[in-house]
């Protein structure tokens, strides 16, 4: 009987184990309670300070990296200012220079042009240029001399005779005379060449027949509106009154209104 009771008591006891005891397997797989907002800790007062300390200080660091960032574009921006501003003092420098090269240029190739158009026209001074007349090969200064003899009754001591190409072997000849005075002589008598088709011009420079061929233009369309027009070298008749070439101001010029302006 004691060994029933003894089994009884130990049986009671491992069950009240138990009971304040749970399986570690069944405790595990309970979820722990969350705490509560009482548990949990609210900062203090010096922690708040501390966290805005470090706001206000993030914030001033980021604003002063924009602000050494826009420095150093605007001293980006002010030094490309200046080395344009540079550039175009020096560009326009350059370009006072060369108006004066060029200046210094153009004054020394009109006086060369000057000097070339003055020997050329003197060693032109005596020439005549016969068009239209016809002279067989090697005989071109005999058949001149000929032709202004009986048509001009002019008797001038020619130098020589030399024919101008041209493209359609129209006869040109370019009479070079021993003085003004035979030259002068067979320009006061060609006028009575009449309608024959010879014709009888200065041996011109080429600005001279550059005016020339301005003042026949000019005369061409004069005689199309039906005035009446005579020329000459670098003069013009238009219905009698006189025109001449001003050779300042390259053109036509009336001489009697040249004369009242003056």
């Amino acid at each position: 009987m004691s060994s029933d009771l003894g089994e009884t008591v130990d049986a009671n006891y491992k069950r009240k184990r138990n009971k304040a005891s749970p399986d570690p397997s069944q405790r595990s797989k309970k979820t722990s309670r969350s705490p509560s907002r009482e548990e949990q800790r609210k900062p203090t007062e010096n922690e708040m300070e501390e966290i805005k300390d470090l706001i206000n200080s993030m914030r001033c660091e980021i604003k002063e990296d924009m602000q050494n960032n826009k420095d150093e574009l605007m001293e980006g921006i002010k030094i490309n200012n200046e080395l344009v501003a540079k550039l175009r003092a020096e560009f326009q420098q350059k370009e006072i220079e060369w108006q004066k090269e060029r200046k210094v240029l153009s004054d020394r190739i009109a006086k060369l042009e000057h000097i070339v158009e003055h020997r050329e026209k003197r060693d032109r001074k005596n020439n005549i240029i016969i068009k239209g007349l016809k002279t067989n090969a090697g005989r071109a200064k005999e058949e001149t001399e000929t032709f202004l003899s009986t048509k001009l009754d002019a008797t001038p001591h020619i130098r020589q005779v030399r024919k101008i190409p041209t493209k359609d072997d129209f006869p040109i000849l370019c009479v070079e005379l021993e003085n003004w005075e035979d030259k002068l002589e067979i320009m006061k008598k060609k006028k009575v060449l009449g309608q024959a088709k010879i014709y009888i011009e200065n041996d011109l420079t080429k600005e001279e027949g550059r005016i020339q061929s301005e003042i026949r233009n000019r005369a061409r369309e004069e005689r199309q509106k039906g005035n009446r027009v005579r020329t000459s070298y670098q003069r013009m008749t238009i219905n009698g009154k006189n025109w001449r070439w001003d050779l300042q101001l390259d053109r036509l010029v009336e001489e009697d209104a040249q004369t009242k302006n003056g």
